[in-house]
């Protein structure tokens, strides 16, 4: 059971002309940004955690129920329809009822402010879905990724 979780994007580029077409809002958005670079290359790597679970896990099966397992169980790439699927799990344990019930955490509702957390991961979601609509030609050309991640 993944102790870690959360929903990951990654620019991969090659040329600086491709940092001039990225999104800067999503940075904005990101828990944590973490940059790559190449030895051998002239390319780097930008990776920006936008949503982080710790022991959620709860939710973590609950998406994961919605998403499937794939190939690599612990890298789900995500759709937009995927991402509208975490929403509505999202909303489900926003209720403190669900969470207490079906949350499976370590984490008190109330005394961690679960309501609060969720309701920023379920805008940073939907700013998500938008930046995917906005981007898809970069989802298609290998210069974007966006997953979710489960830690084992």
């Amino acid at each position: 059971m993944g102790l870690d979780n959360g929903v990951r994007v990654v620019f991969h580029l090659n040329k600086i002309e491709d940092s001039l077409r990225l999104p800067t809002n999503i940075f904005h958005l990101a828990e944590s940004i973490y940059v790559e670079t190449s030895e051998n290359e002239p390319s780097y790597t930008i990776k920006c955690d936008m949503i982080y679970w710790r022991r959620w896990w709860g939710v973590r099966n609950e998406v994961l129920r919605h998403l499937g397992l794939g190939d690599n169980p612990y890298r789900i790439d995500l759709t937009t329809e995927n991402i509208k699927d975490m929403i509505k799990v999202l909303k489900y344990f926003r209720n403190q009822e669900h969470w207490d019930s079906e949350g499976m955490s370590d984490w008190f509702y109330k005394e961690n402010h679960i309501e609060e957390q969720i309701d920023v991961d379920i805008y940073v979601l939907e700013s998500l879905i938008k930046v995917m609509d906005a981007y898809f030609d970069m989802i298609e050309n290998g210069l974007m990724d966006i997953y979710f991640y489960d830690s084992y």
